[in-house]
């Protein structure tokens, strides 16, 4: 053996093998310690899960599943709003992308599920993910998942909107975008699986979307016996959430908020039949006229805007509007990718601008003899009742058995930054229709020292006065710029590393054996 090797000729003696004992111990207490301490931090602290319901109306529960376990659990364990407005218009793209940033269409620039910018000659459709993954629709407005990741947090979607597009310069690791579920039911239960697994992990906010309700309400109704029986099936996937919560020991740790995007309204396909705006616009005068339901868009040819807006404005059932005449309270203005003649069908009349007689359930083949005609549409005004959605939270932030008035429905996202403790962006959210629904009566939300103004949000590039419908003009080639270039990425978030439990416990255990290496090799040095 060499000599000044420990325990070999010329090594340290009794004395130093002792201290050597001694140090060694105390570097793995301090490791150990440090590890307890993170284990503990991770054990404890609070997460956030948010599971949205698309189409769930503000009366379901009443009406159709309040005997259902899982519901009543959340109404009277939790706290509730009365209903939720929505935004205009109640369509699901648009709704989504305002409950992750809590603005207005007009603001995040997701103006309709079918919409079109003229300059880049590029369309955005519902269910075609390949103009939907396009990264340039979502600059608009941080939403919520980046700014969680930005101040440290670790968050994972499960189909949810366009979480899996990279915005301001971050992609989410976790996530899982929107796409179409043939098995609405069975990819819930799959998705609140998939929630309970990540929130063991320790991950901070999990975000989880389901289209089952929606599905149901267009095919059957809202008011059908189908629906009264999808109630009760989601309630028992909640009640089964709650009790998973409970066996893993979470249900103290988790906040739980479940909410809905927009209501859904009861049309007749036979009584009812769908204006055709094919029968009162010529193609030749019209460049796109997108969408369908209760909301259309369109986009009319060099000098024929007034032409077309004359024609529409006679057809009874239909709102017609030029760009930049909406309502005010609609906050639909400004913004310039919106189209030049908006059209919103009143209550009870549906409407087409599509090919195909009647309107089409998303998803389906939209063939004209064989699809079936809707029984529940969306996207009307948010004054109609039928639009209105909801809103239910529990959890250790939550207060249990509250309901607070109406709110709307850009005022969740300052909640979900509140529970998060994350500073929100600029918003059009009021604090004071949502601070009942807390824990304590917060006077201001997070990160503020005093209540936000009701509208928050300053206008940017695409929020000035929009231009009028260009003269003869190619449009751009693919990939061109839609405007003023967007404003720089915010600088890069926190390292994970540093911010997750499980990441601090290895650090804490590699700190403590490197610590015992360099003093081995002191002592070994000190007798070579």
């Amino acid at each position: 053996m060499r000599a000044g090797v420990p325990g070999g000729p010329g090594g340290p003696g009794p004395a130093s093998r002792a201290c050597l004992l001694v140090l060694l111990a105390a570097c793995a207490l301090t490791a150990l310690t440090s590890t307890t301490a993170a284990a503990e931090e991770l054990a404890d602290r609070r997460r956030t899960l948010i599971l949205l319901l698309d189409g769930f109306r503000w009366d379901y529960i009443k009406h159709l599943g309040e005997e259902t376990t899982g519901f009543r659990e959340l109404v009277k364990e939790g706290a509730s709003a009365e209903y939720v407005r929505p935004v205009f218009p109640s369509l699901s793209f648009p709704s989504w992308t305002t409950i992750s940033t809590g603005v207005y269409p007009e603001t995040h620039g997701i103006l309709a599920n079918f919409f079109y910018n003229r300059q880049r000659n590029q369309a955005f459709k519902l269910n075609d993910t390949a103009t939907t993954r396009k990264a340039f629709w979502w600059q608009g407005q941080e939403p919520l998942w980046t700014t969680a990741v930005h101040n440290g947090l670790r968050v994972a979607t499960v189909l949810w909107s366009r979480s899996d597009v990279q915005v301001h310069g971050l992609r989410l690791e976790e996530a899982q975008g929107y796409e179409y579920q043939s098995d609405a039911l069975g990819s819930l239960r799959d998705s609140l699986e998939r929630s309970m697994e990540y929130l063991q992990r320790g991950l901070d906010l999990v975000m989880v979307y389901s289209e089952l309700v929606d599905e149901i309400g267009h095919n059957y109704g809202p008011d059908s016996l189908e629906m009264k029986y999808t109630i009760g099936d989601v309630g028992k996937l909640l009640s089964g959430m709650f009790r998973q919560l409970e066996t893993r020991g979470l249900r103290d740790k988790v906040n739980v908020i479940v909410l809905g995007d927009h209501g859904m309204a009861t049309v007749n396909p036979d009584d009812d039949p769908p204006i055709k705006l094919r029968d009162y616009l010529n193609p030749d005068d019209v460049e796109q006229a997108m969408g369908q339901g209760a909301f259309v868009s369109v986009y009319a040819k060099p000098g024929r805007v007034e032409y077309i807006y004359k024609r529409l404005a006679a057809v009874p059932g239909l709102t017609v509007w030029r760009r930049g005449e909406v309502p005010r309270e609609l906050h639909y203005n400004r913004n310039a990718l919106l189209p030049d003649i908006i059209v919103s069908a009143k209550k009870a009349a549906a409407v087409t601008a599509s090919p195909v007689a009647g309107y089409m359930i998303r998803g389906l083949h939209s063939n004209a003899s064989s699809a079936p005609r809707p029984h529940g549409i969306h996207g009307y005004q948010p004054d109609v009742e039928q639009m209105r959605t909801a809103f239910y939270a529990i959890g250790p932030d939550f207060k249990r058995g509250v309901q607070v008035g109406p709110i709307d429905l850009v005022d969740e996202y300052q909640v979900f930054c509140h529970v998060l403790r994350i500073p929100a962006h600029p918003h059009n959210g009021t604090w004071s229709r949502v601070r009942g629904l807390l824990v304590g009566d917060p006077a201001f939300p997070f990160g503020d020292v005093e209540e936000p103004s009701a509208i928050r949000s300053t206008p940017g590039p695409l929020l000035q006065a929009p231009p009028p419908a260009p003269a003869t003009q190619p449009p751009a080639p693919q990939g061109a710029p839609a405007g003023p270039p967007p404003p720089p990425p915010p600088p890069p978030p926190p390292s994970a590393s540093v911010s997750s439990g499980p990441v601090r416990i290895a650090l804490s255990v590699i700190a403590g054996l490197v610590g015992w290496y360099i003093f081995l090799c002191v002592i070994t040095n000190s007798h070579g």
